[in-house]
């Protein structure tokens, strides 16, 4: 689960939670109670939640068929070429990345360099202006928001240079500051299924904190 625990944003957690949370029963103060049928109706609910929790886990853990190219990419022009990655901090799940862009670029004969700007926005700029003057092949933002870098991605758009930004507006952002393409996840989906997988490691009865960065 630390993969999908790195995806998540968690929230859609909190509000399953609320949603599938198992009750208590209570009794009233006159003598008589009403505690077991309420137990049996909440034990049964919690039943139900757990179950559909797991279903939906186990289905998120089923192996995702490849989507390739239509076509063989031409990678004998790629050789020798650099390409450049500017990694907004260095967190187990973008360094997962950068280590598997990596991986790609030496298969086409590329090679790579990495920008770690560790959280700073001047970094940013500087590694991203850096690999224009350098006329890198490509940029690859990591979790790096192209408004950041708007002033050297204008130039790296006048030299030819190809921009795809990751993990920052979602699928559907406009590419307001020219990037090429976006490749994103869907955080919206991640974060359910770390809530599902909450909710059926708890039997549906966890307690939960939410933390984020900006």
């Amino acid at each position: 689960m630390k993969r999908l625990t790195s995806l998540g944003v968690g929230i859609a957690a909190v509000a399953m939670l609320a949603a599938c949370g198992g009750g208590s029963g209570s009794s009233d103060s006159g003598g008589s109670s009403s505690t077991g049928a309420g137990q049996s109706a909440s034990s049964g609910a919690n039943s139900q939640c757990v179950t559909e929790a797991k279903a939906k886990v186990d289905a998120a853990r089923a192996v995702v068929d490849l989507k390739a190219p239509p076509r063989p990419l031409a990678l004998d022009k790629l050789s020798g070429k650099k390409v450049w990655v500017i990694n907004a901090v260095d967190t187990p799940l973008l360094l997962e990345i950068v280590d598997g862009f990596k991986a790609g670029a030496k298969a086409a004969g590329m090679e790579v360099q990495v920008v770690s700007a560790k959280g700073s926005a001047s970094r940013m700029v500087q590694g991203t202006a850096e690999a224009v003057a350098q006329k890198a092949a490509g940029i690859m933002l990591l979790a790096t928001d192209p408004r950041l870098v708007s002033g050297p991605l204008q130039k790296a758009k006048a030299a030819g240079i190809p921009v795809v930004d990751s993990l920052v507006g979602g699928p559907d952002a406009p590419n307001d500051e020219g990037q090429f393409a976006h490749v994103e996840a869907d955080m919206k989906s991640s974060g359910g299924v770390v809530g599902d997988w909450i909710l059926a490691d708890s039997n549906c009865n966890a307690h939960v904190a939410v933390m984020a960065s900006t």
